[in-house]
């Protein structure tokens, strides 16, 4: 995916297509525009000189989109490249060419604590609705909950829920 604003800064071409998206922060979308761009890579080549590297791809046009385009993985196969971790950077085999990356550290852990207002008791098998006191969570990022025990749930929830 790439946002339109990112989009306008390479050199492109747009096709009307029909497609579908799913994000954490909104239900379904359609897609009606695939675009392929060309963009450039700065890296070095093999011997340390600076170069740059042209790169096509395709991808699903959508209004806006904060990180400006969404790039999987794909895009590397045609170029061999090979994603380093220890070094943070991508080796394009094909073309010769290191790119240095930036991993981001992950953000410190959000702990939740969400307790009972009044004790309940369940029987095996039983399902109700308790009331729960909770600490709101903060409203600027999304969130990835995953339960503490068996039976509870995975849930993903976005920065503007209540």
């Amino acid at each position: 995916m790439i946002g339109r604003d990112l989009l306008k800064k390479f050199d492109h071409t747009i096709e009307d297509r029909l497609g579908k998206g799913k994000g954490i922060a909104k239900k379904k979308v359609k897609l009606t525009q695939w675009a392929t761009f060309t963009c450039y890579l700065k890296g070095e080549d093999y011997n340390g000189v600076p170069t740059l590297a042209k790169i096509t791809k395709g991808g699903w046009v959508v209004e806006e989109l904060e990180a400006g385009a969404l790039l999987g993985q794909d895009f590397l196969k045609p170029y061999g490249g090979i994603i380093n971790l220890e070094t943070a950077e991508i080796d394009l085999t094909q073309i010769k060419l290191k790119v240095k990356g930036k991993i981001q550290p992950t953000s410190r852990a959000c702990t939740r604590k969400v307790t009972t207002t009044k004790k309940v008791t369940l029987m095996p098998g039983q399902e109700a609705y308790v009331p729960v006191d909770y600490k709101p969570l903060p409203n600027d990022r999304c969130f990835r909950f995953e339960p503490g025990h068996a039976a509870g749930l995975e849930a993903v929830v976005d920065a503007k829920t209540p």
